[in-house]
């Protein structure tokens, strides 16, 4: 994989940055901002391949084939750090460790680079260690902050970075990464993926889509018995729920307002024979209201609403159909 050759969408991104490679621009901070699953952290390592790269193509572009390429692809490059959540945080010791990565020269490649994925999930004191770091920038490094929610970062972060906003990709795109990445050839499952994924391909994951399919099968339970699956986690976990079960509401609508509707209005043409099945319980008025409140729920979780209350809200109002 590299920048252009292999990135799919995200042209915009794409021409900013090799225009600021060009000219020799390169911020030292950037913030990667949009939606979960559209592509920014895979946009970021790539981008680390290139300014690493030990024989850059024209473009300019990574070989894909170099000992530096080849190590990023397999997260072993001495000169990259990826920073990830821990139990859905990022404390400050984790930050005190970029502060010591940054402190020394590049072992081998040209530029050090730390990605922080999900960086508005560091806490106020790794928030404010960051920021010194911030201030006083290592020399031939690079920083780039990823987050589907950039403003709760602090704003005092937010103003020393370069923003650069994503935006879900366009249909052509996201079956070229569903096909391509994760494998799936099958033209009804790459179709029924299509929808779901709703242009964040990176949602499917790396899971089959048998897998992601039978997933929908589970919401037949969930709507009889009014329960949030135990296998959700955290915020993330919730969240891509939360946008499975509206996609589901979504079509159980259609299928009772509109009963000849054909399967390509459907997201999940596959469920229909459940929908049939399922729209009989439930009236349109109900479906309508709790589409309403869980995207209530899904904003509030962007604040950091606690998991069990949000669970918790979510299974009374499902419940609220059989009292």
């Amino acid at each position: 994989m590299a920048l252009l050759k292999r990135i799919a969408g995200h042209n915009r991104q794409k021409e900013i940055i090799i225009n600021a490679l060009r000219r020799g621009r390169i911020a030292t901070t950037y913030l990667f901002c949009g939606e979960s699953g559209i592509g920014k952290k895979t946009f970021a390592v790539e981008f680390a391949r290139l300014l690493n790269c030990e024989a850059p193509l024209p473009g300019p572009d990574a070989c894909d084939n170099c000992s530096s390429c080849r190590k990023i692809s397999t997260n072993r490059h001495p000169d990259i750090l990826l920073v990830s959540p821990e139990a859905n945080l990022i404390k400050i010791e984790m930050i005190r460790e970029v502060q010591e990565f940054l402190s020394m020269a590049p072992y081998e490649g040209k530029t050090k680079v730390v990605i922080i994925d999900e960086a508005h999930l560091m806490n106020q004191a790794a928030s404010n260690a960051f920021l010194k770091t911030l201030e006083e920038p290592a020399p031939e490094s690079l920083i780039i902050l990823v987050s589907s929610l950039p403003e709760q970062l602090l704003e005092t972060i937010r103003s020393r970075c370069f923003r650069l906003n994503f935006s879900p990709l366009n249909e052509d795109d996201t079956r070229d990464v569903i096909k391509t990445y994760l494998n799936v050839h099958g033209e009804a499952s790459l179709e029924t993926l299509l929808k779901l994924s709703m242009g964040r391909p990176g949602l499917v994951g790396s899971a089959l889509s048998e897998g992601v399919l039978d997933e929908f099968d589970d919401f037949s339970r969930v709507l009889t018995h009014g329960s949030v699956p135990d296998r959700i986690k955290d915020r993330a976990d919730m969240e891509h729920w939360i946008d499975r079960l509206l996609i589901i509401l979504r079509d159980l609508v259609l299928v009772q307002t509109l009963p000849d509707t054909g399967e390509k209005v459907l997201f999940a043409a596959n469920l229909e024979d459940f929908y049939s099945r399922v729209s009989k319980k439930f009236e349109t008025d109900f479906i309508i209201k709790l589409y309403t409140q869980l995207n209530e729920i899904k904003r509030m979780l962007r604040f950091n609403i606690n998991l069990a209350i949000a669970r918790n809200v979510i299974e009374s109002r499902l419940k609220e159909q059989y009292q």
